[in-house]
């Protein structure tokens, strides 16, 4: 992965602190890995720098009490390949950059984080202003 793709969307319901961001299926399976650090774009000049606190990974066929429950006791095959699956991470917001300064409003669903993962990147993005 290259530094500044768009590694997913970010959903519904996040606040000041925090946001749910469902992963593209490139980012998915390791890609994006715990503790990394994302900036989700608010305009041009200005993003939300954000940490991956945890990484879900979602398989509508292998929920709790799903109809494919009593297959699965059975030790029957289940056609897992055509299930909807994705990964879901939930970024803490740490601050605004550039400048670390303090969230004001959350980022809005359908907003893209974006991978920094080079610290001089990342430390030049906290430095300019």
């Amino acid at each position: 992965m290259i530094e500044s793709e768009k590694v997913g969307i970010v959903l519904s319901g996040a606040t000041t602190e925090s946001a749910d961001c469902q992963l593209y299926d490139y980012a998915e399976h390791g890609r994006i890995r715990e503790g990394m650090f994302l900036v989700v774009q608010q305009d041009e000049t200005t993003g939300l720098l954000s940490r991956v606190a945890r990484i879900v990974p979602h398989n509508e066929y292998y929920t709790k009490g799903d109809v494919w429950s009593e297959a699965r006791r059975k030790r029957f095959p289940i056609p897992d390949q055509v299930a909807r699956q994705y990964e879901v991470c939930e970024l803490e917001i740490l601050g605004k950059v550039p400048k670390l300064s303090a969230v004001t409003s959350p980022p809005y669903a359908g907003q893209p984080p974006r991978i920094q993962c080079r610290r001089e990147t990342l430390m030049r993005r906290l430095a300019v202003g």
